[in-house]
């Protein structure tokens, strides 16, 4: 009974899992220092469906 409910659940993890998606992130990002400016050219894709969602970029 104990292994059923193993493979039940490790079945069931293993759906989720194949099912996720990756949010994926190419581009490019310029800094320019003198001027005192940041440029970039981002492109996102495997976003999941949200209706308001933010993203940011953080210097350290």
């Amino acid at each position: 009974m104990k292994k059923i409910k193993l493979l039940i659940v490790l079945c069931i993890a293993n759906i989720q899992i194949l099912m996720a998606q990756i949010p994926h992130l190419t581009g490019e990002v310029k800094i320019s220092i003198v001027n005192g400016t940041i440029e970039s050219d981002l492109e996102y894709s495997n976003l999941p469906q949200l209706k308001n969602y933010s993203i940011g970029l953080i210097l350290d």
